[in-house]
């Protein structure tokens, strides 16, 4: 049996994209009697001394520097699948697998803890309850915005109507007791497509995104704060003014008050020859200046 082979029959490793088993098989490559290893544990529960080593080198690059095997998302037309520090989450339009190193959790998109006022008409005669997302989520599989693995919880946004720009309700899962709660609504074009946790958990940062007409969007950072469930905005950074196009590509909390982001923006209306360059720009968000005045 190959490394190949045994990482992808490996409850929660199944799910990893071609390049993370890359990087995992380039490490186990530095020791090949670790394969055998590998395949007994899966058998025995039992692992020899000699493949420690490997162990650590497998997991503590995910934990240290999370964006190298851990920290991206996938889609295809129909399928989500996003990868965080010792968690694999997978959605469709109608559920989400959390998978673990040892178990599966299977979260249920038509049963969530919504609110009948979350769901728009006609979406809400489809399911009695308010469970509105399987009628109105039509084909978007939610991702996963972010996973805080202190605590367990992991942060997603599931769409409510069917329109281009359209409301999302923004909820909790805790992989250790397994409950999901609702913590917030918003609205746009793409919610929790990115996100993270600060280092207390105390606060949830994510990506929003509005698209209009004539090739115009630009997206804005939203925080959540767990403690108190107000939603606020962060004022839109001077290098992602109304001339630009902008894509917020990456967030990340440096302290419990400081908010790092990386952004992609285009120039609107592409210049003179209509095909500006794509810059790269960077930033932060203090929260102390956050508006916490959003609607919930």
């Amino acid at each position: 049996m190959t490394l190949e082979q045994v990482l992808s029959g490996t409850p929660g490793l199944g799910h990893l994209t071609r390049r993370q088993l890359g990087t995992i098989i380039t490490v186990g490559r530095l020791s090949p009697p670790c394969v055998a290893d590998i395949g007994a544990f899966r058998r025995r529960r039992s692992i020899s001394p000699r493949c420690v080593a490997l162990a650590i080198l497998l997991v503590f690059p995910c934990i240290v520097l999370p964006f190298v095997c851990f920290a991206d998302c996938g889609t295809d037309s129909k399928t989500t699948v996003c990868n965080f520090p010792g968690l694999v989450v997978r959605s469709t339009a109608d559920k989400m697998e959390v998978v673990g190193l040892s178990s599966t959790w299977v979260i249920d998109l038509n049963h969530l803890p919504l609110l009948p006022s979350d769901c728009s008409f006609p979406c809400f005669g489809a399911n009695a309850g308010g469970y509105c997302v399987g009628a109105c989520n039509g084909h978007w599989a939610p991702y996963a915005a972010a996973y805080h693995p202190p605590t367990g919880n992991l942060y997603f946004a599931v769409a409510t109507d069917y329109a281009h720009n359209r409301p999302y309700v923004i909820l909790r899962a805790n992989t250790r007791t397994r409950q999901v709660h609702r913590i917030a609504a918003a609205w746009g074009a793409g919610v929790g497509m990115v996100g993270d946790v600060s280092p207390s958990g105390r606060y949830l940062a994510y990506v929003n995104f509005y698209a209009g007409g004539a090739g115009l969007y630009y997206s804005w950072i939203e925080v959540v704060d767990i403690q108190t469930l107000r939603r606020g905005k962060a004022a839109r950074d001077a290098s992602l003014g109304d001339e630009w196009n902008s894509s917020i590509t990456s967030l990340k909390w440096v302290s419990e008050r400081r908010l790092d982001f990386r952004a992609d923006r285009v120039k609107r209306g592409g210049g003179e020859s209509g095909t500006a360059p794509t810059e790269q720009v960077s930033g932060s968000v203090d929260v102390g200046l956050i508006d916490w005045t959003q609607k919930q």
